[in-house]
């Protein structure tokens, strides 16, 4: 998929409203959780007025100020944000924002993103499972379901007897998992279980 120059369409409305917010200025945000600089860098062309991923470049203090920055220094009066910064996102109307969905479609956000609590944005925008693509999240459901066999394996109520090759697969997964506090945990369950006597 290649980007679009103009991005999006807003309605006359919607371009009064930025043009009076934005210092005269048309910003049109692309809202991008699920795609690397990399990929984006193929879609995206390269003209003056399309900031990609400008978080990417800029300190937390001048990302603070970046939409400022570009209403007020712009000598382009359409500008395009391709991002997922937070701080961009807050500094943007609604009206303006879209997001590109991980199956490459845009489409409308679902919440208003001016000056919204960052758990907003976090959950409703970035995180949204509306925006996902069937694998990723069937991916993610497999690997939930990895660490459940395991955790129902340690937790049976009358535990069989593990082999070694089944303790040390069991292992395996255990050391998998990224929070420490559950891994432990784990593997303290691990070695309270009952091993299989091995044939002398």
């Amino acid at each position: 998929m290649k980007i679009p120059e103009n991005l999006f369409g807003l309605t006359p409305a919607q371009i009064a409203l930025s043009k009076s917010i934005y210092d005269g200025k048309i910003l049109k945000c692309l809202v991008t959780p699920f795609h690397s600089y990399q990929q984006l860098e193929t879609m995206c062309t390269y003209v003056p007025n399309i900031y990609l991923m400008p978080e990417r470049e800029f300190s937390y203090t001048r990302m603070i100020s970046f939409i400022n920055m570009v209403a007020k220094g712009s000598k382009h009066e359409e500008n395009l944000i391709v991002t997922s910064s937070m701080t961009v996102i807050g500094d943007m109307i609604a009206d303006c924002v879209r997001i590109l969905t991980e199956d490459e479609k845009i489409v409308e956000c679902p919440k208003a993103t001016f000056a919204a609590n960052i758990h907003t944005i976090r959950y409703e925008v970035l995180e949204n499972e509306k925006f996902r693509s069937r694998t990723s999240i069937e991916d993610e459901v497999r690997s939930r379901k990895s660490i459940n066999e395991v955790i129902d394996i340690l937790t049976a109520k009358k535990p069989s007897p593990l082999s070694e090759k089944q303790r040390s697969d069991l292992k395996v997964r255990i050391n998998m998992i990224g929070e420490p506090i559950i891994s432990t945990k784990l593997l303290q369950m691990l070695n309270d279980m009952p091993s299989k006597k091995e044939k002398v």
